[in-house]
């Protein structure tokens, strides 16, 4: 796994061992960006990558410009892999925070904080089905301008405040560009 673009393209991307993460495939995160980069400019943007995995996402967005990226998973051994991802792209390596959390608990603790990002990732487990709760935590933590990419295997009925900005089918991956109502 690589960054696709931006000022780290062709950077390696290590992928913790096992089956606790699922890393988004080249094909899909090349079509998402894509998706991404006609709606919004990523320089200087807040990002907040939940679910972080192997920070692949947070990643190509620091490679194209963001100014500060979150990633934030609950397991201790795949934070130790994003700390080695993150500090495989330098100079940027300050513009990136990982944390060990579990979502919900990080997205409760930014609300307080009065915390707003441009983009969020929301890509959990396949087998996830704490949706409307998730999202309704992330709704607190987004501006008008915002963008949300849910990320799942199968498409994700949006909660009330949320409205699909479009709907990607990858045959086993379902990309949902999401945005306030």
């Amino acid at each position: 796994m690589r960054v696709l673009g931006g000022t780290s393209k062709g950077k390696k991307i290590k992928t913790p061992p096992g089956s606790l993460t699922r890393p988004t495939s080249a094909r899909v995160k090349n079509s998402l960006f894509g998706m991404l980069c006609t709606r919004i400019d990523f320089f200087e943007i807040t990002v907040l990558d939940l679910f972080a995995g192997s920070g692949s996402l947070g990643l190509e967005a620091i490679s194209r410009g963001a100014s500060q990226v979150e990633f934030v998973d609950s397991a201790h051994s795949v934070v130790q892999v994003l700390k080695q991802n993150i500090a495989g792209i330098p100079p940027d390596v300050a513009r990136a925070t990982a944390i060990k959390s579990p979502a919900l608990a990080y997205l409760k603790n930014r609300i307080s904080a009065n915390a707003h990002y441009d983009l969020i990732f929301c890509d959990p487990p396949y087998l996830f089905d704490d949706w409307n709760e998730l999202l309704g935590h992330v709704i607190q933590v987004t501006t008008e301008d915002s963008i949300i990419v849910i990320e799942s295997d199968r498409e994700v009925n949006l909660p009330e405040g949320l409205s699909v900005l479009k709907v990607k089918d990858y045959g086993s991956t379902v990309i949902t560009l999401a945005s306030l109502a």
